[in-house]
Formats: structure tokens, sequence, C-alpha cells
């Protein structure tokens, strides 16, 4: 699904990260190929025209997503990701995903086949010389690929909400310190560290300001 420079400058950063991060929330890992899993993966596809071909693509990259979100290093999985960032189809590396999902550690990666997913021309079309700054650049060709490269330059922001009654833990964070998604999900912890810190210094805090009063 390549496109144009002026189509992916429809993509802006921002938009870009909060699809991922709703993809990644979008399937239940608990059962990931169920109706109501699938049903969710459409809704992406319709919500986010352009970035993904399928549904079928959107369950499979929602699994990895999350694995990628966890912290989860499976040998092969960044083969993966660098396949995903260079290959101009990325279903057959889509299929590894989902056969590594389906069989698990039974089933491990077959990593000269996922190799040959990417050829030379796949990676000349993608790179350019950047004798400005002394490196190679890397040029994405789809929103995925801009958003998946994105997720490695920003892995530090990737997080997962401390709140564990989040409905869509998995979120991009403008701060490596942030530990929240929201405000919604914050307040409940203020509100008990408020109460924890009343009762732990209340009694002392109350005498205080009783005596500033008598001054």
């Amino acid at each position: 699904m390549k496109t144009d420079g002026k189509t992916l400058a429809a993509w802006p950063e921002q938009k870009l990260l909060r699809a991922l991060a709703e993809l990644a929330n979008a399937v239940s890992d608990d059962v990931p190929g169920s109706e109501g899993s699938r049903r969710a993966a459409q809704r992406f596809v319709d919500r986010w025209p352009g970035f993904l071909p399928s549904a079928d693509d959107a369950l499979i990259l929602s699994y990895f997503l999350r694995q990628v979100w966890q912290r989860v290093r499976t040998p092969g999985w960044d083969l993966v990701l660098v396949g995903l960032l260079f290959s101009p189809t990325p279903g057959e590396l889509l299929k590894e995903i989902e056969t590594f999902r389906v069989f698990g550690e039974t089933e491990a990666f077959d990593i000269n086949r996922l190799k040959r997913t990417v050829g030379l021309d796949d990676m000349i079309e993608h790179l350019t010389v950047d004798w400005a700054r002394g490196r190679l650049g890397y040029k994405p060709q789809t929103p995925l690929q801009v958003a998946l490269n994105l997720l490695i330059e920003k892995s530090h922001l990737t997080k997962i909400c401390a709140n564990p009654d989040c409905p869509a833990s998995f979120f991009v964070a403008k701060r490596s310190i942030t530990k929240y998604c929201s405000d919604d999900c914050m307040a409940p912890f203020q509100r008990q560290w408020r109460l924890d810190w009343w009762r732990r210094h209340g009694e002392d805090w109350r005498a205080k300001r009783k005596k500033g009063r008598k001054r």
C-alpha cells in the first residue's frame, strides 16, 4: 500500500502514534480470534482508511504491537519489525507473527524465510545517504512504515497505564515519567495518595495550623 509523499504528509506524527496505540488496544489479549476481536479490528480499518488493507492484518498487528508495548523480546521479533519497515507488502511478515501467536515457542520463526521477504530493491527504495549528517536516512513509503519508525524513535514514551482498571492501557506519553494515560485514570490514585498523606500527617498539620492562628 505505497503512498506518495503528499499523502504521507496528511499523517502527522501524533496522529500516527495515536493510531498505533488505538490498534494495540483494539483487540483483547484473551481471545484475539473471537468475533468481538474481529469486529474491533474492522472498526480500526474503517476508522483509519489507508493505514492497513484488511481487518485480518489489523488483528495480527494488534497482537504484535502489544508485545512491543510490553517489551516482549522474542527471537525474530526485531527482524519482523525491520521487515515491516522495508517491505511494500507486509502480508508475509504478518503471517509469521500469526504463526507465532498460534503456536508460540513451539513454532520458532523461520529466520531465512523472513530474510527473503525483503529484497535489495526494497532496501534501496527506502534508504537514502545523508551526507550532511554522515548517516543513512530512512524513507518510509506507507503510513504504517512511518508509524513503526516513530514507534522505534519514541519507544521510551510507549507506556502501559498504571491503573489496572484502565480500558485502553496502551498509550504514548508526552513525558517518559508519565504513569497514567489520562487524568481520569490518575484521579482515584491521587485521592488515595491524599487520604494516605492525611492519615500520616493530618494531625501534625492541624496542630501547626492551630498554633499559627494563636500568634
